[in-house]
């Protein structure tokens, strides 16, 4: 996982396609 998909999870944001 990249570090920003760690935080949107953090912060309770479904992670499907944020690579960018």
């Amino acid at each position: 996982a990249k570090p920003r998909q760690l935080l949107l999870d953090a912060i309770g944001v479904p992670v499907i396609n944020t690579d960018l």
